[in-house]
């Protein structure tokens, strides 16, 4: 398993409770009782959220330190969108805890949330095989020995992901999430900037950084 840690900031809410309003009004209804409908019916219409939502937010004084006390009420709802991230991005994980605290930044005095996922269930085979396509395009698009030695082996139609399978395939089980951790790490700063642009292509507003993984 992996555990990832990292930091939120610049958080527009209206944007994030529109992505998470079908889930939460899924997860309203399958509570079966009159209050849950009532509290579907009053914060959301048809999977988007109504006028009192909008309303109740705009109002929050500090919206991060109510997001930290509130997601643990809705935390399966909060993973079911996370991990329907993941599928959607082609990797084979599942998420299968989160903590998520508020902090005040003591550099800048600023608000932010500190989230922490252990991502388990990592299919690595299948990942490798749906990401490695991507990966070598990004690489060989690099102007170094590197970018054009991968640009070489990516211009063969389904060559990189047979490559990506060949050296997972060489790695012993025991010692994969320690190794990509590793890897991971190393990457830490590309990877922050993927996730950003991942926010953005999710339709979301927010800044991750300082971004830390380990294997646990």
């Amino acid at each position: 398993m992996l555990m990832v840690r990292f930091y939120i900031k610049n958080i527009d809410y209206d944007t994030f409770v529109d992505k998470l309003m079908p889930f939460i009004e899924k997860w309203l209804l399958e509570k079966d009782n009159i209050f849950a409908d009532a509290v579907k019916k009053l914060i959301s219409k048809r999977g988007r959220p109504t006028t009192f939502s909008r309303t109740l937010i705009s109002l929050l004084p500090n919206k991060n330190e109510f997001t930290a006390w509130l997601v643990p009420h809705f935390q399966e709802v909060l993973l079911e969108y996370l991990n329907t991230l993941l599928i959607d991005k082609g990797i084979i994980a599942k998420i299968t805890e989160l903590h998520i605290d508020h902090v005040i930044r003591k550099r800048s005095n600023q608000s932010v949330l500190k989230l922490e996922v252990t991502i388990a269930s990592i299919d690595y085979e299948k990942t490798a095989e749906n990401l490695a396509p991507m990966l070598m395009q990004k690489l060989a698009g690099t102007d170094t020995r590197t970018g054009r030695i991968v640009k070489m082996f990516s211009e063969k139609e389904g060559l990189s992901g047979n490559i990506a399978q060949a050296v997972i395939g060489a790695i012993p089980e025991a010692y994969r999430d320690e190794l990509l951790a590793g890897v991971l790490s190393e990457a830490k700063q590309e990877i922050t900037e993927m996730a950003n642009i991942l926010i953005e292509e999710n339709d979301l507003v927010a800044r991750i950084s300082n971004l830390s993984i380990k294997s646990i």
